[in-house]
């Protein structure tokens, strides 16, 4: 019984432990999303830079790589369009190689 308590503390201390980590992070996110708000970004980027300066950095910061094996420009039929055919910019496969998430990349154009 006093085993079993004992194992209860270790495991609530862990939660607790992890859910103050937690919170830290999320106000990290918030102070860095604060910061980038300050700093208005003005260029006119095309797609190619928008996918490089920006939707590739992120992916990668995320744990994604942007260059793995149908991750970009993946091809999908059943398009409304005369080939029936067409690309979906970014697909971000699970570990089981079902698409978890789509990602459209355009041209990128700030909230002024």
């Amino acid at each position: 019984m006093q085993q079993r308590a004992e194992q209860l503390r270790e495991l609530q201390q862990s939660l607790e432990t992890k859910d103050e980590a937690l919170q830290q992070r999320n106000r990290e996110i918030k102070q860095m999303r604060l910061q980038t708000r300050t700093y208005a970004d003005h260029h006119d980027y095309n797609e190619a830079e928008t996918r490089e300066l920006l939707i590739d950095v992120m992916l990668r910061e995320t744990g994604w790589d942007p260059a793995a094996k149908n991750v970009r420009e993946y091809k999908v039929s059943g398009m409304p369009n005369p080939s029936g055919t067409g690309y979906v910019d970014y697909v971000l496969w699970d570990d089981n190689g079902k698409p978890l998430a789509l990602v459209r990349g355009q041209a990128y154009y700030p909230q002024l």
